[in-house]
Formats: C-alpha cells, structure tokens, sequence
C-alpha cells in the first residue's frame, strides 16, 4: 500500500518515530505522515522540538481514538528495545487497513 493511500484509511495510528539521534518518540495521529511533517517543523511536542525526528519505523491502524490512547499509554512506558519491538510488528512501510486492535 503506497503513503497517500494510508493517509486515508478511517481509524486512529499509534506511531513509532526514530530521531536522529537515536531516540524513540511515541505517538497517535490521523495521519502519521502529516504529523511527522509537523513535527520536522519543529511543531507539536516539546520532546519533538528537542530531538530532530527522521523517520516512522513503525504504525498501527486503530478503530477508535480509546484504542489508539491505551496503546500510545502502554506504548510510553516501555523500554526502547520493546518499542522497537512493537514497530517491527507494525512496520510503517507495510501498514494495512487491517486494524491493530
């Protein structure tokens, strides 16, 4: 499935962003390719203002914003190596309609 494709599907990502230096943000969005837009224009979070993002390593599709919250939740509090994990299980560039829920 090609990026303006994803952009459309209904329902909520949760995303995993890798900054350039290394770290890992977490977060939800409608559509995780405009965020990250945002973000690389210095917008949104202050974690994102400080540490320049370089790109989505992973995304879930979600039904509803509830879903998506309680995962970005569990999501924040775990270590890098398990939302590493959880990215390669969701891979942004093969992202489907199937929702992650």
């Amino acid at each position: 499935m090609d990026v303006e494709s994803k952009l459309y599907l209904r329902g909520v990502w949760v995303y995993v962003v890798l900054c350039h230096n290394g770290k890992l943000y977490t977060g939800i969005a409608n559509k995780p390719d405009e965020r990250l837009k945002q973000h690389k224009r210095r917008r949104g979070k202050a974690f994102m203002q400080m540490n320049e993002p370089d790109r989505i390593l992973g995304a879930g599709l979600f039904r509803n914003r509830a879903a998506a919250m309680r995962v970005e939740k569990h999501l924040k509090r775990q270590s890098a190596e398990q939302k590493l994990e959880w990215a390669r299980q969701y891979p942004w560039e093969t992202a489907s309609a199937n929702a992650a829920d």
